[in-house]
């Protein structure tokens, strides 16, 4: 999966959410994505989040409680 690629998801789950960020700040949230799209937990939890929504949502609740 690319940067670009990443941006793009996570702008979608973004908008769903009703959340809405700089382009600095979405870039900041998808490399987030990609780190545990590329890390262990992406290995470990495929079965359960195969997309990686659930971890996009996690990603940008950290950001909005940071």
């Amino acid at each position: 999966m690319s940067l670009s690629d990443a941006m793009r998801y996570v702008r979608e789950i973004a908008a769903s959410e009703g959340l809405r960020f700089s382009k600095r700040q979405l870039r900041t949230h998808a490399v987030h994505y990609l780190d545990w799209w590329n890390g262990l937990n992406a290995k470990t939890t495929a079965h359960i989040d195969p997309t990686g929504e659930q971890a996009v949502k996690r990603v940008l609740a950290q950001a909005v409680r940071a």
